[in-house]
């Protein structure tokens, strides 16, 4: 195990004694086992199922089209109403400021009405040089608890994603609604280049749910990131969408995680890069292109809540932004 490894179960709070530490692995490798035990017998059961097969939920909006998108840069977002009101207007201003000329679309599940439209337009006029659009769908979950439906809104972003791929045929970069951008992304345009997919991960950490970090993932429109992509989608659908069937927190980075080992394992030529800390940071360094939101940090680092509070401070002027 190496050093950041250990230092993750040493300094969770409750758990620095020796006994702690052992019933904390034990734990992990339970709810692991457990996790493992149920998705190889959904895959058994639902083996002669595609992905094609799978009957989704429908969507309200369209994907972005594909002769607006010209050659912009293509992100993808997606959250639930109260992240969309907390994070998403410092998003967009944050692209406006430091990387503008971009597209961003958002997935928004269970919108409560059309407010969110409004916020969209009204940045649309504020932020000229972007691209903005969205879409958005209703979570039916009748008897389902509350881990369902946030771990729904999590997880199927991932397949919402894989349809937005295949139907404006372009390169994604997905990033979680609370990311803040520093500086030009062409900056990690060029750092992933001639990756298929590129991803932060940490595959020594003793927690398997977080051994693959998806607040900002790189995924390039060739046959090997879709392929990779679509196999997790499946598996996440499957998963969502049996019946009464028990979900589990941290679905979508378990799932792409074990994917991904499967890839390495059993290479079909897809080329990954790790992604470098400056393009996914939650340290907040001020030379970083991308901070994150993680956990309670957002909602406590002074720089992070400075920066968005100064972004929502500015409000750009459309006519210095259509200028450049």
């Amino acid at each position: 195990m190496d050093t950041s490894a250990r230092k993750a179960i040493i300094n969770t709070p409750g758990q620095r004694g020796f006994g702690q530490r052992i019933l904390a692995w034990l734990r992990l490798a339970a709810d692991q086992t457990r996790f493992l035990w149920r998705d190889a017998a959904l895959r058994l059961r639902r083996r002669h199922v595609g992905l094609a097969d799978l009957r989704l939920p429908s969507i309200d909006g369209a994907y972005p089209d594909a002769a607006a998108l010209g050659r912009r840069l293509l992100l993808y977002t997606a959250c639930d109403p109260d992240y969309f009101e907390r994070y998403y207007e410092t998003l967009v201003l944050s692209l406006e400021r430091n990387s503008p000329g971009v597209a961003l679309h958002l997935h928004i599940f269970d919108p409560r009405d059309r407010a969110h439209l409004a916020l969209i337009e009204d940045l649309r006029r504020r932020c000229p040089s972007l691209l903005l659009t969205c879409t958005g769908e209703r979570v039916e979950a009748p008897g389902r608890d509350a881990i369902y439906r946030i771990t729904y809104y999590a997880s199927m972003r991932f397949l919402r994603l894989h349809e937005m791929m295949r139907a404006t045929g372009r390169d994604v970069l997905s990033i979680d609604v609370d990311t803040l951008v520093l500086r030009p992304l062409g900056e990690l345009l060029d750092f992933v280049a001639g990756a298929d997919v590129s991803f932060r991960a940490r595959f020594r950490h003793p927690d398997p749910r977080r051994r693959m970090l998806a607040g900002v993932i790189w995924f390039r429109h060739s046959p090997a990131a879709l392929a990779y992509l679509g196999r997790v989608a499946r598996r996440i659908a499957l998963h969502l969408l049996e019946p009464d069937f028990p979900v589990q927190w941290y679905l979508d980075q378990r799932l792409l995680h074990l994917e991904f080992r499967r890839e390495r394992l059993r290479p079909r030529g897809m080329k990954w890069r790790r992604l470098h800390r400056r393009f996914i940071d939650w340290h907040y360094d001020e030379g970083s292109v991308i901070w994150v939101g993680k956990g309670k940090r957002k909602d406590e680092n002074r720089r992070y809540l400075r920066l968005g509070e100064k972004l929502r401070a500015e409000r750009p002027d459309p006519r210095s932004s259509a200028a450049q």
